[in-house]
């Protein structure tokens, strides 16, 4: 409901911008906020939901293009976001509409801090064929170190040991998958594996379906949704590690989970499952603190 006031003394109604009976009777943390030709209604339910549609600021009346509401984050461990950031760092100077989400569920064990309640990394937000896309503010790259590449190699393995160099609980991941002749059901990577291997958390791409999800020491045991590519269509995975806090992204989609592992399992890998999937590269960055050099 919207109410205005020249001195925030004296209010009036003016309307109730959106109605619907879907998502349960209790909304909280909405933000209403343009982007692109359009508005998006943003409504914190769990997981968060949003709409795509137009804003009649004379009415002050949101329409929705489409009544069902998509999914902002397909883990409810992101939840309130705050998108009402705009700055002037998008292309040619052009306004920037920047979201952060507030990552919850603390640990249920002992051996792992208890972060509750931080932010996730901001995250620019732009509209593709009426769909949120979001991706990682591209400024995190300041804080990447070292650094490993590796070229195309086809995977056939559940753990074939290609980034056993690799360990860490910071770390910056792209991973560049070609489908072409991929008979794999599933493949991904590992991340925070232990050394015997029984303890990891999954990121994970399902050939079949095309949805993208998170399997393992994780939040409620993972979660999962559709990223949006067609048939064959290329796979690009990029997930931000900091510590318990794994952010998954594929084609514009968002998996934000807690990864409950222990203090010592911080191997990396990737993975195929069912067959095997060619990898085009993978480029691995430790990421330091966001206070370094400050």
């Amino acid at each position: 409901m919207l109410w205005s006031s020249p001195d925030l003394v004296q209010w009036t109604y003016r309307n109730r911008i959106y109605t619907t009976n879907r998502y349960g009777g209790f909304w909280e943390l909405p933000y209403l906020v343009p982007l692109g030709d359009k508005h998006i209604l943003v409504i914190g339910v769990s997981p968060v939901r949003y709409w795509v549609g137009t804003y009649d600021k004379r009415k002050f009346l949101f329409t929705p293009d489409r009544e069902e509401a998509a999914v902002l984050d397909y883990s409810p461990t992101c939840y309130g976001p705050n998108l009402h950031m705009v700055d002037d760092k998008g292309p040619g100077g052009a306004p920037r509409r920047l979201m952060h989400g507030w990552v919850m569920h603390g640990t249920t064990t002992k051996d792992v801090p208890y972060w509750e309640g931080m932010h996730s990394v901001p995250r620019v937000l732009t509209l593709e064929n009426n769909q949120l896309i979001q991706r990682p503010i591209p400024q995190i790259e300041r804080q990447r170190g070292r650094h490993w590449c590796y070229a195309a190699v086809t995977i056939d393995k559940p753990s074939p040991g290609l980034l056993k160099e690799i360990r860490g609980d910071a770390l910056e991941i792209v991973a560049r998958f070609d489908r072409t002749g991929c008979t794999a059901k599933r493949f991904g990577l590992h991340l925070r594996t232990s050394a015997d291997g029984k303890q990891k958390s999954v990121a994970w791409f399902d050939a079949l379906s095309g949805n993208m999800g998170t399997a393992g020491l994780i939040h409620n045991g993972g979660h999962s949704g559709p990223t949006g590519l067609a048939a064959g269509e290329s796979v690009c995975m990029h997930v931000l590690l900091d510590r318990s806090v794994m952010e998954f992204f594929i084609n514009g989609r968002v998996v934000t989970e807690r990864v409950f592992s222990d203090p010592s399992s911080l191997g990396v890998d990737v993975f195929a499952e069912g067959g095997d999937v060619r990898l085009r590269s993978i480029d691995v960055w430790e990421l330091r603190s966001i206070w370094d050099g400050h």
